[in-house]
């Protein structure tokens, strides 16, 4: 992705963000594949600059799949 400022394109590239901080002191790495992790407060996929709440460990394993299927 290319930022446009004042009508010119500058050519630097924007980063992704690859960690999520919570002002609670919560820090989410989202950077690496897709996986399921429990915090305190519940269940996350987590991966591909993706930070996606679950209901439970199974039900992140299951969404892992679907969402690999849908990149192919």
């Amino acid at each position: 992705m290319w930022v446009v400022r004042n009508d010119h394109l500058h050519l630097s590239k924007l980063k992704r963000m690859s960690k999520l901080k919570f002002s609670d002191g919560e820090e989410f790495d989202l950077s690496g594949p897709l996986r399921v992790e429990e915090r305190s407060d519940g269940w996350y996929v987590l991966g591909n600059n993706k930070m996606i709440p679950v209901l439970s460990k199974s039900e992140g394993e299951y969404m892992i799949i679907l969402m690999n299927k849908l990149l192919k």
